[in-house]
């Protein structure tokens, strides 16, 4: 089913660019004004039966930001729909990145960028740069 909503989707926005080439933008507003129906109505199904989802509610369900779901979208990584203003996840294309949601939680996070700039500098040598008489640098263990 989510597969013939996917493709039902696509062709009507297909529908609604044609019309807007031709000029006919009362029409093309109709079929935009449609598919945000559709698409409000599903939202408010509960979430198992929702075939479309927004970025926020991708992002949680996978485990990403909203704009890591948005720029995913726009490089192609996944399928997804501008309407107006929003952009609408289809269920089906969501279901393929679930096991990269949980592969993403199972990893350990980054430590604090504190601990990290700590840790290089903890690791770096001193380094003395040569009077003006021209002597070679003078290189030294890790400051204390």
């Amino acid at each position: 089913m989510a597969a013939g909503t996917d493709k039902l989707m696509e062709r009507a926005l297909e529908a609604q660019r044609r019309l807007e080439a031709q000029g006919l933008r009362d029409e093309a507003r109709v079929v935009h004004e449609l598919l945000e129906l559709v698409v409000d109505t599903q939202a408010r199904q509960p979430r198992s039966e929702r075939q479309f989802y927004t970025t926020a509610e991708a992002g949680r369900i996978i485990g990403v930001t909203p704009q890591t779901i948005k720029n995913w979208v726009a490089r192609g990584l996944l399928a997804g729909y501008r309407l107006g203003g929003r952009i609408v996840i289809p269920r089906a294309a969501l279901e393929e990145y679930r096991a990269l949601g949980a592969a993403m939680q199972a990893i350990e996070p980054l430590p604090p960028v504190e601990d990290i700039v700590r840790d290089v500098r903890a690791g770096r040598r001193a380094i003395r740069w040569p009077e003006s008489s021209g002597e070679a640098p003078d290189q030294q263990g890790p400051e204390e």
